[in-house]
């Protein structure tokens, strides 16, 4: 035979159960806050001045700011990366537009390997990505919200520019279609 709980004890255990849940349910809300105003945070960053220091690759850059080394990313594009087609040469274009020059970049937020996600900005006032899209050595990223670089795409794959070029130009970059090191494209085979 069980014996009931006086009503004040259940009482008392379900008040503890709520208070459990609402704590859980305020932690959450506090978290999602921190998130939000970290993001927040990061879109109200000003615009920085950094010298460029090297092109790590074509989406990427190394920066000089005040005394601190950055990296990075250039927002709103997806190029193509060693080992794929054309990485040479999309890096060696950004090299020419870059290369120790006095960069304008505007931060967007950062990413999980600590670089900053920004619009880069030439010394004349260009953008990095529309011109990097524009000249065919590079994609307009899935997740980029700027429509104008989608245009600039589409013409420099009408025009076949850049990697456009190629018969079969590579997707964006992703880890799963990277072909592997001993896979050599057609265009670059050498003759003999």
């Amino acid at each position: 035979m069980t014996r009931r709980q006086p009503l004040c004890d259940r009482r008392a255990s379900l008040h503890g159960t709520a208070a459990v849940s609402l704590r859980a349910v305020l932690l959450s809300f506090s978290i999602l806050f921190l998130s939000l105003a970290s993001q927040r945070a990061a879109a109200e960053e000003p615009e920085l001045r950094v010298q460029v220091i090297s092109v790590r690759n074509c989406d990427e850059l190394a920066v000089r700011h005040k005394a601190k080394i950055l990296a990075i990313r250039i927002a709103g594009i997806d190029c193509p990366h060693r080992p794929q087609p054309f990485a040479t040469e999309a890096k060696a274009f950004v090299g020419t537009l870059v290369n120790k020059h006095i960069l304008r970049v505007k931060p967007v937020g950062h990413d999980r390997h600590r670089r900053i996600w920004a619009n880069v900005f030439l010394p004349d006032g260009r953008s990095l990505s529309y011109e990097m899209v524009k000249s065919g050595w590079a994609h307009a990223s899935a997740t980029a919200v700027d429509e104008r670089l989608a245009e600039l795409e589409q013409e420099a794959r009408r025009t076949k520019l850049g990697l456009w070029d190629d018969s079969r130009p590579a997707p964006a970059a992703t880890a799963k279609n990277i072909p592997s090191p001993h896979v050599i494209h057609p265009k670059h085979r050498s003759t003999p």
